[in-house]
């Protein structure tokens, strides 16, 4: 262990607990690719990242897996594993995918991983715990390497501070909300009485890809406009599109509610809208909205429009993150008993309720790397296992993609293909 820094051990907050436990649901990653105008410094960025494993301490750890109490424990082989090798690919997509697309086991394997892909450009690939991070905490660590990179390069820092004291669990934000949201959020809170999963053709969940597509400045203006013209949010829009690619492809009952498992950053509720360390901060509800055979956009869109302004009073995610800080009170492996009971019968149902992240629009200041110049920057969710889908949205500059992961040796990939194309064909264009 380095002598200058001493700290060994670190307390897994209830949220690494559960995703830990419910790892069978998917391959529990964060992923982001990261497209660069000008060549990096390959030296310069393997040290930013050999930095920030002190700057952020969890992502220098292993999880040990303990029957009451699992804790982070750092390792001892640092820079054998800070490295980010520089590789020059015969197809670029396809090494990127495959590279993203690779098992990270928490216990044994480092909680970060990048490589560097050379062509006539620079293309950054990384992946992480999503133990460890959520989104909001991926895109923070971006920031955080892309300003040790430049530090470096000013020769401004020689080494990172160890963080001691960061919070990393969900009672960072709990803590700031009142009693009475507290017990309201109980009142309203539910849980989804249907679901949907995409057709399993077998259990083989080794093949592992992606799908993206990007729509460009003049489609996203379109969006916009249509969203003003209607009074409406982006994210309402989106989620609507969301739903009725749902509804075409799947073909759930008409004229029964389907749920949409939906995700939001807690970080909004820190009286800073920050955190002081990387953590998983996300926050699940389920929106849900009927097909109605024929319906136009502006009738799903309005229901949905609903829908989330309810949430907004209702704030559901607060009864779940209660729940998930005292579910471990007698201990994880009975914790871990439970918790594999219900993921054998939501397995026997061959159901769960497809997911959407709006991840959102990212700032130029939150990608930078000096001089260097990032083109692109795009997000990868956690690769569901069947029946399971993720679909995931976020926005860079002049352009907004569509990412989703799946299993194409247990699933029908054109299903998945059919419905990030359908969710584009909703979205307004005119």
């Amino acid at each position: 262990m380095e002598k200058s820094l001493p700290l060994k051990r670190f307390p897994a907050p209830a949220i690494d607990k559960f995703l830990f436990m419910v790892r069978t649901l998917h391959d529990c990653q964060s992923r982001c690719v990261v497209t660069f105008a000008n060549r990096l410094d390959e030296s310069r960025l393997s040290r930013a990242m050999r930095m920030s494993l002190d700057a952020e301490p969890i992502l220098g750890c292993r999880f040990v897996d303990h029957p009451l109490k699992p804790f982070w424990e750092r390792r001892e082989d640092l820079h054998q594993i800070a490295t980010c090798p520089v590789i020059v690919p015969i197809d670029l997509d396809k090494a990127c995918n495959e590279f993203l697309a690779e098992p990270l086991y928490p216990c044994t394997d480092p909680q970060i991983q990048m490589r560097l892909f050379r062509t006539e450009i620079d293309t950054l690939c990384i992946k992480m715990n999503h133990m460890v991070v959520d989104a909001g905490g991926l895109i923070e660590y971006v920031h955080l390497l892309g300003q040790l990179y430049k530090q470096i390069g000013g020769h401004q820092a020689d080494g990172a501070a160890l963080n001691r004291g960061g919070d990393r669990g969900q009672g960072q934000v709990l803590r700031h909300i009142p009693v009475r949201k507290v017990l309201a959020s109980f009142f309203y809170s539910r849980m989804p009485d249907s679901s949907l999963g995409f057709p399993m053709t077998g259990t083989d969940r080794s093949g592992r890809s992606f799908i993206k597509h990007t729509i460009t400045a003049e489609r996203i203006a379109a969006i916009k406009r249509y969203c003003r013209e209607h009074q409406v949010t982006m994210n309402a829009v989106l989620h609507t599109a969301c739903f009725r690619a749902l509804f075409e492809v799947l073909d759930p009952p008409a004229h029964q509610p389907l749920p949409l498992q939906a995700t939001l950053n807690m970080r909004q509720y820190l009286p800073s809208g920050r955190t002081n360390a990387l953590c998983n901060l996300v926050g699940i509800f389920f929106p849900a909205v009927m097909r109605e055979p024929d319906a136009p956009f502006e009738k799903t869109l309005k229901h949905v429009h609903e829908e989330l302004q309810k949430e907004k009073t209702r704030q559901s995610w607060i009864a779940a993150s209660v729940l998930l800080e005292v579910g471990f009170i007698f201990g994880f492996a009975a914790a871990k008993r439970i918790t594999h009971f219900v993921l054998s019968r939501i397995s026997d149902e061959k159901t769960h309720h497809p997911a959407f992240a709006n991840i959102g629009q990212l700032s130029e200041e939150q990608i930078d790397f000096g001089d260097v110049g990032c083109s692109d920057f795009v997000m990868y969710g956690p690769i569901p296992f069947p029946p399971a889908s993720i679909l995931s949205v976020n926005s860079y500059r002049d352009s907004m993609h569509i990412t989703t992961g799946f299993c194409h040796s247990a699933t029908d990939a054109l299903l998945h293909e059919k419905l990030v194309q359908k969710f584009i064909a909703e979205l307004p264009a005119g």
